[in-house]
Protein backbone atom coordinates (compact mmCIF):
# COMPACT_ATOMS: atom_id res chain seq x y z
CA UNK A 1 0.00 0.00 0.00
CA UNK A 2 2.77 2.43 0.97
CA UNK A 3 4.74 1.63 -2.21
CA UNK A 4 1.67 2.25 -4.38
CA UNK A 5 1.11 5.58 -2.64
CA UNK A 6 4.75 6.58 -3.14
CA UNK A 7 4.56 5.49 -6.77
CA UNK A 8 1.43 7.60 -7.29
CA UNK A 9 3.10 10.62 -5.69
CA UNK A 10 6.17 10.21 -7.91
CA UNK A 11 4.00 9.86 -11.01
CA UNK A 12 2.11 13.03 -10.10
CA UNK A 13 5.40 14.82 -9.46
CA UNK A 14 6.76 13.68 -12.85
CA UNK A 15 3.62 14.91 -14.61
CA UNK A 16 3.90 18.24 -12.86
CA UNK A 17 7.60 18.61 -13.66
CA UNK A 18 6.86 17.83 -17.30
CA UNK A 19 4.56 20.88 -17.30
CA UNK A 20 7.12 23.27 -15.87
CA UNK A 21 9.71 25.30 -17.67
CA UNK A 22 13.34 24.20 -17.46
CA UNK A 23 14.26 26.91 -14.94
CA UNK A 24 11.39 26.04 -12.62
CA UNK A 25 12.06 22.34 -13.04
CA UNK A 26 15.70 22.69 -12.07
CA UNK A 27 14.79 24.78 -9.04
CA UNK A 28 12.23 22.28 -7.81
CA UNK A 29 14.50 19.31 -8.40
CA UNK A 30 17.31 21.10 -6.55
CA UNK A 31 14.97 21.85 -3.65
CA UNK A 32 13.72 18.27 -3.46
CA UNK A 33 17.25 16.91 -3.71
CA UNK A 34 18.43 19.16 -0.88
CA UNK A 35 15.42 18.28 1.23
CA UNK A 36 16.04 14.55 0.67
CA UNK A 37 19.71 14.88 1.62
CA UNK A 38 18.75 16.82 4.74
CA UNK A 39 16.21 14.22 5.82
CA UNK A 40 18.70 11.41 5.20
CA UNK A 41 21.35 13.19 7.24
CA UNK A 42 18.89 13.79 10.09
CA UNK A 43 17.77 10.17 10.02
CA UNK A 44 21.38 8.97 10.11
CA UNK A 45 22.09 11.36 12.97
CA UNK A 46 19.12 9.98 14.91
CA UNK A 47 20.49 6.47 14.37
CA UNK A 48 24.03 7.61 15.28
CA UNK A 49 25.25 6.33 11.93
CA UNK A 50 26.65 9.37 10.16
CA UNK A 51 29.54 8.36 7.93
CA UNK A 52 32.77 10.26 8.17
CA UNK A 53 33.26 12.67 5.32
CA UNK A 54 36.02 14.90 4.12
CA UNK A 55 35.63 18.55 4.86
CA UNK A 56 36.89 21.25 7.10
CA UNK A 57 35.92 21.79 10.69
CA UNK A 58 33.34 24.51 11.17
CA UNK A 59 34.25 27.41 13.38
CA UNK A 60 30.60 27.88 14.35
CA UNK A 61 28.16 25.45 15.94
CA UNK A 62 24.44 25.92 15.42
CA UNK A 63 22.20 25.98 18.45
CA UNK A 64 19.08 23.84 18.69
CA UNK A 65 16.87 26.90 18.10
CA UNK A 66 18.84 27.91 14.99
CA UNK A 67 18.55 24.41 13.53
CA UNK A 68 14.83 24.32 14.35
CA UNK A 69 14.33 27.70 12.63
CA UNK A 70 16.23 26.57 9.54
CA UNK A 71 14.20 23.35 9.30
CA UNK A 72 10.92 25.20 9.87
CA UNK A 73 11.87 27.65 7.12
CA UNK A 74 12.78 24.79 4.77
CA UNK A 75 9.48 23.06 5.51
CA UNK A 76 7.52 26.27 4.87
CA UNK A 77 9.30 26.78 1.53
CA UNK A 78 8.72 23.17 0.49
CA UNK A 79 5.01 23.38 1.34
CA UNK A 80 4.74 26.61 -0.67
CA UNK A 81 6.48 24.99 -3.67
CA UNK A 82 4.24 21.92 -3.47
CA UNK A 83 1.14 24.15 -3.42
CA UNK A 84 2.46 25.93 -6.50
CA UNK A 85 3.07 22.58 -8.18
CA UNK A 86 -0.46 21.42 -7.39
CA UNK A 87 -1.88 24.68 -8.76
CA UNK A 88 0.12 24.34 -11.98
CA UNK A 89 -0.90 20.72 -12.35
CA UNK A 90 -4.59 21.57 -11.97
CA UNK A 91 -4.23 24.55 -14.32
CA UNK A 92 -2.52 22.33 -16.92
CA UNK A 93 -5.24 19.67 -16.66
CA UNK A 94 -7.90 22.32 -17.24
CA UNK A 95 -6.16 23.56 -20.42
Amino acid sequence: MKIKSTKDILNNLKQTIDCLSTREENGILTLLNSYTKTLTLLENYDKSSIDDFDGKQSSYQLSYEEVKNVLDNLQTKLIKKMKQLNYLQVKNQMS
